[in-house]
């Protein structure tokens, strides 16, 4: 298992369609060790075109995911709901607090990482990091860096495909079982 092996202060978590787009790994780490209290962090990410994504969150909640699904199809309320839990409604220009930190990219504290067990193993491509920021914020704060950014490639399987929509719809019904169901 991987977290014996771990000797640095920072631990990265990155995906394989992340490109760097300078020193921001090390950059990233002196920011969050010079936090008191910081568990977690996530830079800013954008499309390969240079458009924003909207990856930071609030705690996942059923209602707040369902708006996310029917968001771009009704509108309305849904779509309102679906900025909020995307925090389209906060100044994300400036680093803050976060309740959900993305695991396309992330740095955690070595030290609480390991504290928390890592990633649960329970969940399969998705909800794990919702689940690993829940854990890492009993440990310290989970923040939003927007002064650091990559580009991120991401292809939102779950969107277009029925295989990987059960998935994620399976490891949603773990998360909700360990972390509540409340609307």
């Amino acid at each position: 298992y991987v977290l014996d092996r771990l000797t640095s202060d920072v631990h990265f978590i990155l995906n394989p369609d992340i490109l760097l787009t300078g020193d921001v790994l090390e950059d990233m780490a002196a920011w969050l060790l010079a936090r008191p209290g910081a568990a977690m962090a996530t830079p800013q990410l954008r499309y390969p075109d240079g458009k924003l994504q909207h990856l930071p969150r609030r705690k996942p909640t059923p209602w707040l995911l369902l708006a996310r699904q029917l968001a771009p199809k009704l509108g309305g309320c849904f779509k309102k709901a679906d900025d909020h839990y995307t925090m389209q409604d906060e100044d994300l220009t400036v680093p803050r607090r976060i309740e959900f930190c993305t695991g396309s990219f992330s740095a955690v504290d070595t030290a609480a990482f390991k504290a928390v067990g890592g990633f649960d193993e329970g969940y399969f491509m998705y909800v794990e990091d919702a689940d690993l920021t829940q854990k890492m914020r009993t440990r310290g704060k989970a923040y939003l860096v927007p002064q650091y950014t990559a580009i991120h490639a991401w292809h939102r399987a779950a969107h277009r495909s029925l295989k990987p929509f059960l998935w994620q719809l399976r490891s949603l019904l773990r998360y909700f079982s360990k972390w509540g169901f409340a609307w």
